[in-house]
């Protein structure tokens, strides 16, 4: 697995409550992993580039 590009970014959670979470984020030629905890922790989860039809820029309005 080539990585391109590394770095973490915010990523907005799920449910009643929305909150912005720290990730660390991998880009490979195939797919896009996150981790929850740095590569230190377990990965959180991933998206297989092939399968994006869209994608949309999202800013938080405070930092958390």
């Amino acid at each position: 697995m080539q990585e391109l590009l590394e770095g973490s970014m915010l990523k907005r959670g799920t449910g009643m409550f929305v909150a912005w979470k720290e990730r660390l984020f991998l880009l490979t030629s195939k797919q896009l992993i996150y981790f929850e905890d740095g590569r230190l922790g377990p990965m959180k989860g991933s998206m297989l580039l092939r399968d994006v039809k869209t994608f949309e820029m999202a800013l938080p309005l405070s930092k958390y």
